[in-house]
């Protein structure tokens, strides 16, 4: 963006503006010049463009607020089928059609092979994105480095992942009392809706019973972290109508929170834009979801410390410490811990299931699948 003005060379109207400042803005106004004798245009007429039945290029495009503050009251009509003459600011300008006389039409099509050929490159690399190359930053190539070298799978096959952590994870902060005031909050939320408190109660219900948060007594670590929650409500959903999302991003009295502490890692699965235009070409569609995707990975129990949180059902009992086992929602790294473990298992058997494989390599956004197949 620069900024300068323009004016007129036939007045002295003049305009600051701010111009955006590109290579070409469209194709030349007219492809031929234009016989305009027959418009008969009175000579007295000053015009603000002496050559405009002429081809050339567009050397500004001004907005509709200048257009319509250089206007002036007076317009000649030249006569059927002929353009209209308009007063302006910068002299009297021609708009409408011209009519060529005596001129044969002639139609052709330009074809540049070399832009035909990138074409249909564009469209192979969306058909088959698994064949493009991605080049990752340093930061990327840790994570994915040491997902592979301390991944592990437990006895039921469920994979143990451990956090993507800078250098800088001495520097975290504890959260203790910036939870303890949320949760607080929250309680109070509690008794003005009842609903909100009962739903609640049901997810971390839920959240205990599946072994994906036990009670902890470990809360004077040093590096302890407490992640504040608070719920989300999504009523039009057909399965859980409310969501606690704890807050990795919560600022620490003092030094870094969570979220600051952590590699972010790669984008690992095509975008929804190749993922819809090749579900559009299905005969037949399949939709789905894995259900808690990121709470079917767990946390590596030499880093659950870093996922505590502040819990009761009500307030009659005491505040008890918990720790999260799993990978967390909201987390810097969460994302691609869960979607580099869904991959791992298409490297695991891709040789077995080829056909699967390929459709959870390519067809899955985050933990949404769009697929489908011919009848």
């Amino acid at each position: 963006m620069s900024d300068n003005y323009f004016q007129s060379v036939k007045g002295h109207y003049k305009k600051s503006i701010s111009c955006l400042v590109i290579d070409n803005i469209t194709d030349c106004m007219s492809l031929s010049p234009k016989n305009i004798v027959n418009l008969k245009i009175p000579e007295c007429i000053e015009l603000a463009d002496t050559s405009f039945h002429n081809g050339g290029p567009i050397d500004i495009l001004l907005g509709a607020t200048i257009f319509f503050e250089i206007l002036c009251k007076n317009q000649i009509l030249l006569g059927k089928d002929k353009p209209i003459l308009q007063e302006t600011l910068f002299g009297w300008i021609a708009a409408g059609s011209i009519q060529v006389q005596n001129q044969k039409q002639v139609t052709s099509l330009l074809c540049n092979e070399q832009e035909l050929q990138d074409q249909l490159l564009m469209f192979w690399e969306i058909e088959e994105p698994s064949v493009q190359k991605i080049k990752y930053s340093h930061e990327e190539e840790e994570c994915l480095k040491y997902f592979n070298e301390t991944t592990t799978r437990d006895e039921t096959g469920q994979f143990v992942v451990k956090m993507p952590l800078k250098d800088n994870i001495e520097q975290l902060g504890d959260t203790y009392d910036v939870a303890l005031r949320k949760f607080i909050a929250l309680e109070i939320k509690f008794q003005v809706n009842p609903g909100l408190h009962k739903q609640y109660v049901t997810f971390m219900k839920e959240y205990k019973d599946l072994g994906h948060m036990t009670k902890t007594n470990d809360h004077n670590n040093e590096t302890v972290y407490h992640l504040p929650h608070h719920p989300v409500v999504k009523t039009d959903s057909l399965t859980t109508k409310l969501r606690v999302v704890f807050d990795g991003s919560a600022w620490p009295s003092n030094g870094l929170s969570l979220n600051e502490t952590q590699k972010v890692g790669p984008t690992l699965q095509n975008d929804l834009f190749s993922i819809i235009v090749r579900f559009r070409k299905h005969s037949v569609a399949l939709t789905a979801d894995v259900e808690k995707m990121y709470r079917k990975v767990w946390i590596h129990e030499s880093e659950r410390h870093l996922q505590q949180i502040i819990w009761r059902e009500n307030q009659e009992s005491p505040i008890s410490i918990y720790q999260l086992n799993t990978v967390t929602y909201g987390q810097a790294a969460a994302q691609f811990l869960a979607i580099r473990s869904l991959i791992q298992t298409v490297i695991d058997n891709e040789d077995r299931n080829p056909v699967a494989c390929y459709v959870i390599k390519n067809d899955f956004y985050v933990d949404d699948l769009l697929s489908g197949a011919e009848k």
